[in-house]
C-alpha cells in the first residue's frame, strides 16, 4: 500500500487530467470544528457536474486560495485519473493543482509533499507490524511448555 503513495509522489502535473473553466460560485470553507469532512474547501466550475475539493491537510493554503479565486475567474484545475484515484486511495475530483492566468494558486508540490509523508508513514507502519509479528513469533518459539505432571 505504501508503494501506491510512492507512485503518486513521482507523478507530475503532466500526468494529471486538467480542465479549464470559470468558477461558478464561491467555494465553501467549513468551520474547523466540523469533524469527518476531509475536503473542507470545494470549487465548482460552470457547466461541469463535479466540484473539486481541497483536503483539510492543505488548510494552510486555504487563505491564499480564497484570496486569489473569485466567482467568474477562469482557472485550470488538475486532478487525477480514475486509476490514480484508485491506487492513491482518494477521490478522483481532488484538486492537485490550480492555476489562474498562468499563475499557480495551489501548487502540485503541496500534494507531492503530502504523498511523500503518506508513503513514509505507511512504510513505517508496515515495518513496525512486521517487526512486531516477528518478535511475537520469536517469543512464542522460545517459550517452553510446562513439562511437569499435574
Amino acid at each position: 500500500m505504501s508503494f501506491c503513495y510512492l507512485y503518486m509522489y513521482y507523478l507530475n502535473s503532466k500526468d494529471l487530467l486538467v480542465i479549464t473553466g470559470r468558477v461558478a460560485k464561491d467555494y465553501t470553507i467549513f468551520e474547523s470544528g466540523i469533524k469527518y469532512n476531509h475536503r473542507p474547501m470545494y470549487i465548482e466550475l460552470e457547466k461541469y457536474p463535479h466540484r473539486f475539493g481541497l483536503m483539510d491537510v492543505y488548510d494552510d493554503w486555504f487563505p491564499f486560495v480564497q484570496d486569489k479565486l473569485h466567482t467568474g475567474d477562469t482557472i485550470k484545475v488538475y486532478y487525477r485519473t480514475p486509476f490514480q484515484s484508485f491506487i492513491g486511495f482518494g477521490k478522483r475530483y481532488d484538486a492537485y493543482r490550480i492555476d489562474k492566468c498562468e499563475n499557480i494558486v495551489f501548487p502540485y508540490s503541496a500534494t507531492k509533499k503530502q504523498n511523500l509523508f503518506s508513503f513514509r508513514m505507511m512504510l513505517f507502519l508496515a515495518a513496525f507490524s512486521f517487526g512486531l509479528s516477528f518478535f511475537m513469533k520469536k517469543k512464542k518459539s522460545t517459550e517452553r511448555p510446562d513439562t511437569r505432571a499435574g
